[in-house]
């Protein structure tokens, strides 16, 4: 019995360690930002979605038929109320960012303007890990709300 606690005890420690270890890394920024004018496709389709991408990533894109510059001004208020970070902002581009409450894990949002259909463009994506257990989509549909909200 003791030797079963101990074990489990190593187990566990490891598996925290891990854990630890991934949120760690987490904190290097990854490739982002536009290329050649665009978001970045997804290079694991189980912890990122991207509203360009045409497989299992894929998500709608945020509608707003409003102004974009009432929109942009709203953006950082609505990005406080998720728990997220600012990065980077331009007229058309922004890079938000996401740490989970318990280990720390960073997760990316891009979102990039498209005047032509009134669309945000978006991508959102975890630094590391195999799966995000869709909180990169549940993330992007929350933001979704709060832009709808607004019309």
């Amino acid at each position: 019995m003791k030797v079963a606690l101990i074990g489990l005890a190593v187990v566990t420690s490891l598996v925290f360690l891990g854990l630890f270890q991934l949120a760690h890394k987490s904190k290097n920024p990854p490739a982002i930002g536009l290329l050649d004018g665009q978001l970045r496709a997804c290079h694991a389709i189980t912890n990122c979605v991207n509203s360009t991408a045409q497989d299992a990533s894929a998500i709608e894109p945020i509608h707003f038929s409003g102004d974009a510059k009432t929109l942009w001004a709203q953006l950082p208020s609505i990005v406080e109320a998720m728990n997220g970070t600012i990065l980077e902002q331009d007229h058309q581009y922004f890079w938000l960012s996401f740490r989970t409450p318990v280990f720390g894990f960073i997760d990316d949002m891009e979102l990039l303007w498209d005047a032509d259909t009134q669309q945000l463009q978006v991508r959102a994506s975890s630094r590391v890990g195999r799966s995000d257990f869709s909180k990169n989509r549940e993330r992007v549909e929350a933001l979704r709300r709060h832009i709808e909200a607004l019309k």
